[in-house]
């Protein structure tokens, strides 16, 4: 690695010890997390005691200190490329510092991103395998894109037949959003569609629901569950032992197909 490098770390269900004893490996003891105030404290070398922390957000930090500090983690929640900072970090590296980017020298910084656990793919690991066919994901928050764009792919999504992940789904000040996007996934697919709501993966008080489209209850819901939706071939299986999710990918349908080709005419 260069001199001075930007680390976009995936941590999922750590304590707030683990991760600081985590970024400190990766940091070579520079950096340490704050999980609760979004601080990130740097230990910077006896010759610059005066400077003891930078304030959120931290993105920036590594391109003003790359003389300084040698490697930095930036923490993300799933995978760093997914709705988390690693865009963020590029965004500063595409603009000049007179566009609120960085300097010609923090643009020498080397970025390494490690892969991550998303919450789509943690929801669909602890319900089945809801993801057997074709998905895609989007976010209902309209702080950064229009409602009208998000509109636009949630039809999309649905003459598609797309098994949706949402993110983002519900805030305190957000809360018809989410109402909207099952009522134009109704227009779609049935109301006995199988929806899962995942929430707080990977934390001890992590909890999965099994509704249906058409009852889904928009106040079950908040910033910490992903609500994924099934396509129409989406299966609820409740074998006595637990509820599961799964979307067929086709290969019992393609079994039957040449079974019926070898019989004879």
């Amino acid at each position: 690695m260069s001199k001075s490098n930007v680390l976009l770390v995936d941590i999922v269900a750590v304590s707030v010890d683990a991760t600081c004893d985590l970024v400190n490996v990766v940091c070579t003891s520079f950096c340490t997390i704050s999980l609760s105030t979004a601080t990130v404290n740097v230990s910077l070398p006896p010759s610059l005691p005066s400077v003891k922390s930078i304030p959120s957000p931290a993105t920036n930090l590594p391109f003003k200190y790359p003389a300084v500090v040698s490697d930095v983690a930036i923490i993300c929640s799933g995978d760093a490329g997914i709705y988390a900072m690693g865009a963020l970090v590029y965004e500063l590296l595409d603009r000049d510092s007179a566009a609120g980017g960085v300097s010609a020298a923090a643009r020498r910084v080397s970025v390494v991103t490690t892969p991550g656990i998303s919450a789509l793919q943690a929801a669909a690991a602890r319900s089945g395998a809801i993801l057997g066919h074709d998905f895609c994901t989007i976010s209902l928050s309209d702080l950064l894109t229009p409602w009208d764009a998000i509109e636009t792919r949630i039809h999309a999504a649905g003459a598609g037949d797309f098994v949706i992940a949402f993110y983002n789904p519900v805030s305190r000040r957000r809360r018809t959003q989410l109402a909207a996007a099952r009522d134009i996934l109704l227009g779609y697919r049935g109301g006995d569609t199988p929806v899962l709501l995942a929430s707080n993966l990977g934390r001890p008080e992590e909890s999965l629901k099994f509704r249906q489209l058409g009852s889904l209850d928009i106040d079950e819901v908040d910033m910490l569950t992903v609500v994924m939706v099934g396509s129409s071939s989406s299966r609820l299986l409740d074998l006595g032992r637990g509820k599961s999710i799964y979307t067929p990918r086709g290969y019992a349908n393609k079994n039957n197909t040449i079974k019926d080709e070898s019989k004879p005419k």
